[in-house]
């Protein structure tokens, strides 16, 4: 079924002896609530505020529109009047009563889940409709190889109407064990077609191999005619789907690849079929369903491999119309093409949920393509599904809470306009600048701290007047789901020695968290609510602590690991989590699993410093959905072998390094783990929260690698090692900067150096022109003459308000490792993937130029348009279009132009996105992109 997430909530106490429940200090003097954000343009309102069901799944016009029909996940469906008074649902059908037969069926244990319902084109006719619903198995490790069914039904004429059970004809059967997809709906085509998934648990992905294998149902959209018979099937297969007459094939696979579609609809004014597929570890997709095509699962997750030696299906791969990465959604729920008048400017939008977030997002809708995503609203809903009323409004449906739920627009909104601009305001402290909390405000502690630069934390958490931190469900371990008190605060002060920078804020405003800085002010007796785009402070001789954006924040903080990273049971010392159950602030039942360690405190084992580590600092990321590239897992609880880091190659670029692996056991300076940690610039890990490296930790994880089982060593990695070693007994310093691995060998030693060798080593890596060695040295160098890079966030005003060096501009842009070059030119010389920028500000100021740079996508010339062009043979291909004939074309990209024949070209889909990337100048400094524009405004 749709995926339910579930976040960790547990909390730590700093006071050996606390109060019993009955003598708990409520928090009331909390003046945080709502936001001081503009709220999203629409809300979702209570349709019909009467009806609620139990665990509703599909909301489905009755044929007339007088009724809509409701499905229930535990099999009940009811009908009611469309009407907003309606205070009554009249049951249709009782399925796991009234449905018999499947007593018959050898590990049947009756009907577990119903899922949709479509009603036949010619219903006024043939009063026939269609439910998909699941056999439960007696034994999980046993599913039932036929238990997902289709059936057609009769619908008698009755008022109200009821589903007629012995009407029953089974037409269709997949295997029923998870993802079993969901969805019915007729096409303009009248055609029936049916979504499924790939029959499986979450991980290991696709363990089926059905994905790209069409002789079965699964992973696919079926297609078929339900008003005519063949031999031996209550339907007829339509002889234009794309796999009839071909070997092995099943002939009603229409489209395939899919994860687990969970909703498809089509668009009432195009025909277009679209279509949500939840995604696995990074991804959640939308595809405009086309004929034939292939989504990649489980070779592609969305627009990222997954399995890269995932045998291909017959069809080459398409890319989603939109994908949209874990930290912003964790469980789609497809919806509809809007095409009502409520919400004015979205008409041609397709808008659709997330199960876990509760948010709506649109996007606005260009043929088959989507464009930007907006977030459109913020529900208390589990969206689970969506109807489309007659007059094209949009209505959805909570699972939680059960009931439906229309889009209006967000007249009166969320915006808090007293919400607390000062940290003195905000009622969490009674003396802010002692940082005294106030009653019912609770200090915590936690075991293993994260890198913060160099930065001290001190935790409280503030739970709003006497209630309690609540388990949906009683898990035996963590992280299961928690419900959390309207207005809840975690809030954390970082320090740098005895000077505040800032204080930080995670606030659930009844739906959402959202994270909230306050930097002090240099006095430190108050601190004043960051912008949203963050802040800097100057800590002097040159130090900048970077604040973060508040969008930057819920990378981190987002539903995968849990809102709170530091609220958890591995993070709890024994004593505070049972002082909190004592005090009803947690629910009782909260287990305690075994708890990480100090990765400082040297008398703890190296292992479980080392997880530990990795647990606090990249865990959030590096696990199931948490959004990281590497298929890695750092959570502290995975056996190594689960881990997928030792002897694994990396897959994200090799750095230069010998014979690399993610983390070389034996070795560390082969591994890319080391490097990334080691390092600032492009490449660093972790690229969000860190600007500063952590040398305790590098030396830590070095010991533990070297600790680690020996990983395979190729003959020119041993005598790489050997040549290495050699060079550091004679400090020759040249021959180690060399190369990335032998960098790292010199950066291990540095310490053991003495100090005039030392100096020396570090001049020379400083003298380096930038790239990955000097940025393993750059830590070294004063903060004063350090590079400041811009980074991902930064004020376009900045750069502009610097006067640019064109000349100094010339070379960079000539520098390969900006890339300007690749893909551009000025004057004469060979033909380029880009445009020729010789008179490139004739049309554009300043800022033009700057703003075309930072969001390439925004305004595309036609004649650079890129597109993504599959092969017959599978092959995938992106680049511009720069000439086609009847008899072939040919494609350019920044390497090189490939010339295809036409015959041999499958599909070319034009895209909404520039082929020059994102993010170019986050790695300069402010100055140096004020030079390169001022080179770009001198090409006149």
């Amino acid at each position: 079924m749709h995926r339910a997430l579930f976040a960790i909530a547990a909390l730590g106490f700093v006071s050996a002896a606390a109060p019993q429940a009955s003598d708990r200090i409520p928090w009331t003097t909390s003046h945080l609530t709502g936001s001081p954000e503009p709220p999203p343009p629409f809300r979702a309102d209570r349709a019909f505020p009467r009806l609620a069901f139990k665990a509703p799944v599909a909301l489905v016009p009755f044929p007339g529109g007088k009724r809509y029909v409701l499905v229930e996940e535990k099999g009940m469906l009811y009908t009611f009047r469309n009407d907003p008074a309606c205070d009554k649902a009249d049951l249709f059908i009782d399925l796991p009563k009234e449905i018999r037969g499947w007593e018959k069926i050898e590990g049947c244990r009756g009907i577990r889940q119903s899922f949709s319902i479509a009603f036949d084109p010619r219903f006024e006719k043939n009063r026939q409709c269609y439910v998909m619903y699941v056999l439960g198995s007696k034994d999980r490790k046993h599913p039932l190889e036929n238990g997902s069914r289709v059936s057609r039904f009769r619908v008698t004429d009755a008022d109200p109407p009821r589903i007629d059970p012995a009407s029953e004809e089974v037409l269709l059967s997949w295997l029923a064990e998870g993802h079993n997809g969901c969805d019915l709906q007729f096409g303009n085509d009248g055609f029936l077609y049916i979504s499924t998934g790939d029959g499986e648990d979450p991980s290991p992905p696709d363990r089926r191999k059905t994905g790209q294998d069409i002789s079965d149902l699964l992973s696919s959209i079926l297609r078929i005619d339900v008003h005519r018979t063949s031999i031996g099937l209550p339907y007829a297969v339509p002889p234009d789907n794309p796999f009839v007459g071909v070997e092995k094939a099943r002939p009603e696979v229409w489209c395939y690849g899919l994860r687990n579609p969970w909703r498809m609809n089509f668009d009432r004014a195009t025909g277009q079929l679209w279509v949500g597929d939840v995604g696995w570890e990074r991804w959640e997709m939308i595809y405009a369903a086309e004929k034939g095509a292939n989504y990649g699962w489980s070779a592609m997750e969305g627009p990222e491999v997954c399995l890269p030696d995932a045998k291909r299906g017959p069809t080459p791969i398409h890319p989603p119309a939109h994908a949209v990465p874990h930290p912003v959604m964790a469980s789609i729920t497809g919806g509809f093409v809007y095409h009502g008048k409520r919400l004015k400017g979205f008409e041609g939008w397709y808008f659709y949920g997330d199960w876990e977030t509760r948010r709506v997002f649109a996007n606005p809708v260009k043929g088959t393509a989507l464009g930007e995503r907006i977030e459109a609203a913020r529900t208390t809903a589990r969206i689970v599904g969506w109807a489309q009323e007659a007059d094209g409004e949009l209505l959805l449906v909570d699972y939680e809470g059960g009931g439906i739920h229309r889009l209006v627009v967000n007249e009166a909104g969320a915006r808090n306009a007293d919400f607390p601009a000062a940290l003195s305001r905000t009622g969490l402290f009674s003396a802010v600048a002692a940082q005294v909390p106030e009653p019912g405000v609770i200090p915590y502690a936690i075991n293993a701290p994260a890198w913060t630069d160099g930065a001290s934390a001190e935790r409280w958490l503030a739970i709003p007047g006497r209630e309690t931190i609540q388990l949906v469900d009683k898990a035996r371990d963590w992280p299961k789901e928690s419900v959390w008190p309207r207005d809840s605060v975690l809030a954390k002060t970082l320090s740098m020695g005895k000077r505040r920078l800032e204080t930080q804020i995670l606030h659930f405003d009844g739906q959402s968290w959202n994270a909230y800085s306050y930097v002090w002010n240099e006095a430190q007796t108050d601190a004043a609510l960051a912008p949203p785009e963050g802040a800097q402070v100057d800590l002097g001789e040159g130090r900048k602590w970077k604040v973060l954006a508040r969008s930057t924040c819920l990378t981190c903080h987002n539903p995968w690991p849990g809102y709170s990273l530091t609220v958890n049971g591995a993070q709890l010392r024994s004593e505070p989590l049972r002082a909190f159950k004592d005090q009803e602030i947690l629910s009782k039942s909260i287990p305690s699993p075994k708890p990480l360690v100090d990765p400082y405190d040297e008398n703890a084992p190296l292992d479980d410093r080392a997880r530990s580590y990795l647990a606090v600092n990249c865990a959030h990321c590096h696990r199931f959905g948490g959004g990281g590239a590497a298929k890695i897992i750092l959570l502290p609880d995975v056996p190594a072998a689960e881990m997928n880091l030792e002897s694994v190659r990396p897959t994200l670029g090799m750095f230069d390094l010998t014979d690399p692996y993610l983390v070389c056991g034996g070795d560390p300076s082969r591994s890319a783990l080391l490097f990334r940690v080691s390092k600032l610039g492009q490449g660093r890990m972790p690229q969000v929260g860190s600007e500063a490296v952590d040398e305790a930790g590098v030396r830590l994880l070095r010991r533990w690698i070297a600790a680690r089982p020996e990983a395979p060593c190729e003959e020119a990695a041993r005598d790489a090692r050997a040549a290495n070693r050699s060079a550091l007994s004679k400090n020759d310093f040249d021959r180690l900067l060399s190369s990335t691995t032998g960098a790292l060998d010199l950066r291990a030693a540095l310490e053991t150096l003495p100090e005039p060798a030392r100096k020396e080593a570090v001049r020379k890596a400083l003298g380096l022109p930038p790239g990955m060695v000097r940025d393993l040295f750059e830590t070294f160098e004063p903060p004063a003459q350090r590079r400041e890079r811009l980074g991902l966030t930064f004020k376009p005003e900045r750069i502009l308000e610097l006067k640019g060096d064109a000349d100094r501009g010339r070379a960079m842009f000539a520098n390969p490792a900006l890339q300007c070059v690749k893909c551009h030119r000025i004057g004469a010389g060979a033909e380029t993937v880009g445009p020729d920028l010789s008179k490139i500000a004739v049309k554009n100021t300043r800022a033009q130029l700057l703003e075309s740079i930072l969001e390439p996508s925004k305004k595309v010339d036609p004649k650079y348009a890129a597109s993504i062009l599959q092969t017959k043979s599978g092959d995938v291909l992106s680049g511009i279009v720069i000439s086609k004939t009847e008899t072939d074309l040919v494609l350019k990209d920044a390497d090189k132009e490939t010339r295809l024949a036409l015959g041999s070209v499958e599909r070319i889909v034009p895209q909404l996105k520039s082929l020059m990337p994102d993010g170019l100048l986050q790695h300069l400094t402010a100055q140096e992109a004020a030079d390169l524009i001022a080179y770009l405004e001198s090409l006149r």
